[in-house]
This record gives structure tokens, C-alpha cells and sequence, in this order.
């Protein structure tokens, strides 16, 4: 996410995105360090509690693999899953085969 884009949002889904999570994404709290949407996402994980925030995370994971054709055992996945866990309260070692497709990484 070093540039603005978040996955492949315009700036409407964006904010329908988080709509479906009752947060205005485009309220200038979120803008602190600009507009673009990556910032808006950067500043949305400092100001939101770890449960929100992985709740976010977690269903972009989701769109991730089913929308852009990536696995769930995929490397990137397999780092992103466990973080998500954590902000969501869950050890990663407890984390169900749906979550994983396969068995939790070594820790």
C-alpha cells in the first residue's frame, strides 16, 4: 500500500465498503495525512480500536483472495491471517481450516 490504492476501490466503494461497517471513512478524521485512500486507511487503523480495525481487515482478506484470484495458502495471506487474529482476539494456533485453508504457520 505504498501508493493511495487500496485493492481496486474507487473512492465510492470505498466508502460503501466501510458503510457496510457503520464507519464514514471520508469524515476529515481520517485525513490527516491526506486524501488519498491508503491514508485514510492508515489513519482508520490508529484511530480505531484493534476490534474494529479487525473486523475491517479481516473482510478485506476475504475480497482479497476471492476477488483477485489469490490462495489461502499464498505467502501473503499466510502473514496477513495471524495479524488479523491478533486484532480480533484469536491466537493464531486456535484459528479453524476455514480461516487458513491449511495448518496455522510455525510460530
Amino acid at each position: 500500500m505504498e501508493s493511495g490504492y487500496v485493492l481496486d476501490f474507487t473512492n465510492d466503494s470505498f466508502a460503501d465498503f466501510f458503510n457496510f461497517f457503520s464507519i464514514d471513512i471520508y469524515d476529515p478524521k481520517y485525513a490527516k495525512h491526506g486524501e488519498s485512500k491508503a491514508k485514510r486507511m492508515r489513519e482508520f487503523w490508529v484511530l480505531e480500536s484493534d476490534a474494529v480495525v479487525g473486523k475491517v481487515l479481516e473482510e478485506l482478506l476475504t475480497m482479497w483472495t476471492t476477488d483477485h484470484n489469490h490462495e489461502r495458502n499464498d505467502t501473503a495471506y499466510q502473514k496477513c491471517a495471524p495479524i488479523v487474529a491478533k486484532l480480533l482476539g484469536e491466537r493464531a494456533d486456535e484459528l479453524s481450516d476455514e480461516i487458513y485453508g491449511t495448518d496455522p504457520p510455525e510460530t
